[in-house]
C-alpha cells in the first residue's frame, strides 16, 4: 500500500485558515508520507501475496502461489561458489544455442514437473561440467538434449557426405500402448565453435536411413550428433527417450588453430594430427588423417590398437575421445572409451576388455559403461544379449 499525498496548509503567521487573507504569505508544501511497499495481495489476507513481507517473499510461479525466505547473501566468492556460478553460466548459454533440441527433448516432462526446458537441462547435465571456474570442460558425449521413459531407437554409425549426414537407424522396441511406428526421430547437431545447433524431426521408427544437412559455413569446425524420439500416437504423445550421443565430425579448435591427435575419420571425412608425432588411422569410408611431424623428423607411431569384438543380436557402439572407433583403431594409452548398448530384447549385455569386465549401468533399456585404454594392444568383446557369431568391424 502507498499513502496518498496530504495537501497540508502553513502560514507563517497563523495556522487558522479562517484568518488567512490576500496580505499575508501563504506558502504551500505538499508532502507525502512515503511508505514503502512491502507486500501486494489482490485477494485479501487468506490468499497469496506478492513482495516481501518481513522475512519472506512472496510470488506467483505458473499460477503457483509460493514463498520463500528473504536472503542477503555475503557473497564470500569463494572457489567452490565461484566455480558454480560459471558451471551454472556456461550451462545455461549452452541451453540458449540448444533451445530448438531442449523445447521437443524435455517438453513433456517440463509440462507434468511444471518445470522449463531450461530448468531441466540445466538439473540433468550441470554434471557433466568440470574444472575451475576459469577453464570449464564439456563432457559433449554425455550432453542430455532429452528424458523421458519412452524407449528409442539404435543410431548406426554416421556417415558425412559434404553437408547431409546419415545414419542407419534400427527399431528396438516392440510396438504397443507406448510404442508406435509412427514416433518421430529426432537427430540433433551441436557446434561449439560457432556456438549453433541444428535439430529436426528426420524420420519415425519405421525408416532405416535418416538423414540431416548442417551449416555449410560450419566447414570442417567439429561438431557433435545426438539422436532421440518422440511419441507421436495418442498414447505417447510429446513423450521422449533418452538422448543418445551418435558421434562427432570436424576438428576442434584450440586457442584458435584446428588441430586434433590422429584418430579415426569418420566416413569421408578427414583430419590432420597436430606436431604431436601422432599418426592418423584411415577413415571408416574414404576418409584419411595424416599425424604431424614432431620436431626433428617424423616419429613412429607406438599407440596402442583396439580390437572390437561383437556377439548378440542387439547394436553397440564404441567411441573414444568423442569419436566413434571400430575395431582396429589406434587409441591413446588412458583415452576413456565408452560402449554404448541396445541389448536384443529380454537380454542382458556384458562386455570384457582383455578378459577384464566393463561394468555396465541400464537407463530406459540401454546399456553404458566405460574404461581407460590400456598401454598395450587390446580386446574388447561385447555381447549384445544373444548368442551369435563374432563379428569383428
Amino acid at each position: 500500500m502507498v499513502a496518498e499525498p496530504v495537501l497540508r496548509p502553513f502560514c507563517r503567521q497563523q495556522q487558522n485558515r479562517s484568518n488567512w487573507d490576500s496580505n499575508q504569505e501563504l506558502t504551500y508544501y505538499l508532502t507525502a508520507k512515503i511508505i514503502e511497499t512491502m507486500a501486494k495481495s489482490n485477494w485479501g489476507i487468506t490468499s497469496g501475496f506478492i513482495g516481501k513481507l518481513g522475512n519472506v517473499v512472496g510470488f506467483n510461479w505458473k499460477g503457483i502461489n509460493l514463498q520463500r525466505a528473504l536472503i542477503k547473501s555475503a557473497d564470500p566468492r569463494t572457489k567452490k561458489q565461484l566455480l558454480q556460478r560459471a558451471k551454472f553460466a556456461l550451462t545455461g548459454k549452452l541451453a540458449s544455442v540448444l533451445y530448438e533440441a531442449l523445447y521437443e527433448g524435455y517438453r513433456h516432462e517440463a509440462r507434468e514437473l511444471r518445470s522449463t526446458q531450461s530448468g531441466l537441462f540445466l538439473k540433468y547435465n550441470l554434471a557433466n561440467l568440470s574444472g575451475t571456474a576459469e577453464a570449464l570442460t564439456i563432457n559433449f558425449e554425455a550432453l542430455q538434449l532429452s528424458k523421458g521413459i519412452l524407449r528409442g531407437v539404435s543410431f548406426g554409425e554416421p556417415a558425412l557426405n559434404g553437408t547431409t549426414v546419415s545414419i542407419d537407424i534400427t527399431n528396438t522396441a516392440n510396438t504397443g500402448r507406448r510404442v508406435s511406428l509412427a514416433d518421430r526421430v529426432y537427430v540433433c547437431a551441436f557446434c561449439p565453435e560457432e556456438e549453433e545447433s541444428v535439430c529436426i524431426a528426420v524420420g519415425t521408427r519405421a525408416d532405416s536411413t535418416v538423414s540431416l544437412s548442417i551449416p555449410s559455413t560450419w566447414g570442417t569446425k567439429r561438431f557433435y550428433l545426438y539422436g532421440f524420439v518422440i511419441g507421436a500416437s495418442s498414447y505417447n504423445e510429446a513423450m521422449a527417450s533418452k538422448t543418445s550421443y551418435i558421434g562427432a565430425f570436424g576438428t576442434a579448435s584450440s586457442n584458435g588453430s584446428a588441430s586434433t591427435p590422429g584418430t579415426d575419420g569418420n566416413s569421408g571425412g578427414s583430419s590432420t594430427g597436430s606436431d604431436t608425432g601422432n599418426t592418423g588411422n584411415t577413415g571408416n569410408t574414404g576418409g584419411s588423417q595424416s599425424g604431424g611431424s614432431s620436431q626433428g623428423g617424423s616419429s613412429t607411431s607406438s599407440t596402442p590398437v583396439l580390437t572390437i569384438s561383437k556377439t548378440g543380436n542387439g547394436s553397440a557402439s564404441v567411441t573414444a575421445g568423442g569419436n566413434m572407433v571400430n575395431s582396429g583403431a589406434s587409441i591413446a594409452e588412458d583415452t576413456q572409451v565408452s560402449i554404448t548398448i541396445t541389448p536384443a530384447t529380454g537380454m542382458t549385455p556384458s562386455a570384457t576388455i582383455n578378459g577384464n569386465n566393463v561394468s555396465l549401468t541400464e537407463d530406459s533399456g540401454t546399456y553404458s559403461g566405460s574404461f581407460a585404454m590400456p598401454g598395450t594392444n587390446a580386446t574388447l568383446m561385447i555381447n549384445t544379449g544373444s548368442s551369435g557369431d563374432g563379428d569383428t568391424n
